[in-house]
């Protein structure tokens, strides 16, 4: 019995692992796609090619480390938080 238990843990982290990876993907190349393509939409429109496209990218940059470092931070204590109430469960 204490095999199945163990399936569904294991089951249980490889989805929080791999929704993690998806979240981490989503968020570096999202707001890199959104500012070099406002870049480069600015730069024609303006006639003031690479500047735009300079700033989409560093806009782009800072704002995908902001997100990752959002989403470890959030992830780390929600991992604190699942640690804590493992703990807390456990017969002492």
């Amino acid at each position: 019995m204490k095999s199945g238990r163990n399936d569904q843990e294991s089951d249980k982290q490889e989805r929080s692992i791999v929704s993690f990876a998806l979240g981490l993907g989503f968020a570096i190349a999202g707001p890199l796609a959104v500012f070099i393509i406002l870049g480069v939409w600015l730069d024609s429109l303006w006639n003031t090619r690479p500047l735009f496209i300079l700033l989409g990218i560093f806009l782009g940059i800072a704002s995908a480390v902001y997100a990752f470092v959002r989403l470890v931070v959030l992830s780390n204590a929600e991992s604190k938080s699942e640690d804590q109430n493992k703990q807390n469960k456990s017969p002492k």
